[in-house]
């Protein structure tokens, strides 16, 4: 059907070019016929336009942004084993950047049907915004199972990037070690997100209890006590 309703923009730039030569009154009759056609086409797909916007106001500057995240991972030289694993699955799996970006360009082309003139414009002429729906279609179609993959990659890097800038502003941190005994230990145990000058430290272990009773006034600190407890069993995972 997409190939067969690409008769019409044909036809009608033909009649356009051929008016133009020509100046034949019935040319320019057909094309003004053929245009409002293709407007009437463009309208009836509509609905399918609109419900791939519905997603985010921002979805093209969404995707430029992964794109130019994926291109960095892909062209960087990394010296950490990990990473470079990471780096290799990223490029086996396509070219992620170019892809994205491509993606990001489709959404940005679809976004111009909200402009009127140029939507009467391009759809009269060239049925311009049915082209964009088939080829994001063929997009989604041959690459879409992929950007799960390339989102969660793209989540790695942000972690150990995090996690790297924690450790190297806070040298004194230790590096947690696993073990699959269900026990807690650690010594000298602090808030991550309180100052160090104000920061109070404690010994705490589980190994030989099940629970602690904590008690205290008010502001003297349970809560935060609770906080530190549970902020470095989820930065020790």
């Amino acid at each position: 059907w997409y190939y067969f309703l690409m008769i019409f923009p044909v036809a009608t730039i033909g009649c356009l070019l051929y008016y133009v030569v020509s100046e034949n009154e019935t040319a320019f009759s057909t094309f003004m016929k053929l245009f409002v056609l293709n407007l009437i086409i463009a309208g009836a797909f509509t609905k399918k336009i609109t419900s791939q916007l519905s997603v985010s106001t921002s979805v093209t500057k969404i995707l430029q942004n992964y794109s130019n995240q994926l291109r960095l991972i892909e062209k960087e030289s990394f010296l950490s084993h990990l990473l470079k694993t990471y780096q290799q699955e990223l490029i086996k799996s396509g070219n992620a950047s170019i892809l994205i970006g491509q993606l990001a360009s489709l959404f940005n082309y679809l976004e111009t049907v909200v402009n009127l003139v140029v939507s009467i414009f391009l759809n009269g002429l060239f049925l311009f915004h049915v082209h964009i729906l088939f080829r994001l279609g063929k997009w989604k179609k041959q690459h879409a199972e992929k950007i799960k993959d390339w989102l969660q990659l793209i989540g790695r890097f942000e972690a150990l990037g995090s996690f790297g800038n924690l450790s190297y502003n806070n040298t004194s941190f230790c590096f947690p070690e696993i073990k699959t005994a269900p026990a807690f230990q650690a010594s000298d145990l602090g808030h991550v997100l309180v100052k160090p000058e104000r920061r109070v430290c404690n010994d705490v272990s589980f190994n030989q209890q099940k629970f602690v009773i904590l008690t205290g006034s008010n502001m003297s600190g349970k809560s935060t006590f609770l906080r530190t407890l549970g902020t470095n069993l989820v930065l020790a995972k």
